[in-house]
């Protein structure tokens, strides 16, 4: 099952990345595509490499670094707060995904990153804040780009809900 899981965040945001890119190609919003390729990148080393660029904290850091920048780049665009947003859960469900969802401490003991009560409530409230940004920026958005809002939105949701499964599993 974790496997599964694991397939199907980065195929999320892979897809959701993928998306970013074909709606800067005209160059308006290249710091906030490069800020999601650096995203999949380090989901891609956490989550299937086993940490060889950076540890997952590193990751955690530069992917919460990075979501400041891009919010404070968007200059209140829905696209910017949504991959800001996507920057911010992933950067912060990062260091769980190290090693699967346990690590070793000290003596051989087991230890869970994130207690399930936890995984699960930050599942929901992922789920909550995307839902509230779908229902309020896709108002604000202009119509050439929500189409590209609703397949960021989705495609996060799915990434962070897969991510918090396997926190919780």
């Amino acid at each position: 099952m974790p496997h599964l899981l694991t397939a199907a965040a980065l195929l999320a945001a892979a897809v959701g990345t993928g998306r970013c890119l074909l709606s800067s190609r005209d160059g308006a919003d290249l710091p906030g595509a490069a800020a999601m390729t650096v995203m999949l990148a380090g989901m891609v080393d956490v989550m299937a490499l086993g940490c060889q660029l950076l540890t997952a904290n590193a990751w955690a850091v530069v992917l919460l670094v990075l979501a400041a920048g891009v919010l404070l780049t968007c200059r209140g665009s829905s696209l910017g707060a949504a991959r800001a947003l996507h920057l911010a859960v992933t950067g912060a469900l990062t260091p769980g995904m190290a090693g699967g969802h346990s690590h070793t401490a000290g003596h051989g003991t087991r230890i869970a990153l994130w207690p399930p009560v936890l995984a699960v409530s930050a599942a929901l409230l992922c789920g909550l804040v995307y839902v509230g940004c779908i229902a309020f920026s896709g108002r604000r958005a202009g119509p050439h780009c929500r189409t590209a809002l609703r397949w960021e939105l989705v495609t996060g949701t799915v990434s962070a809900a897969a991510m918090s499964a396997m926190l919780a599993g």
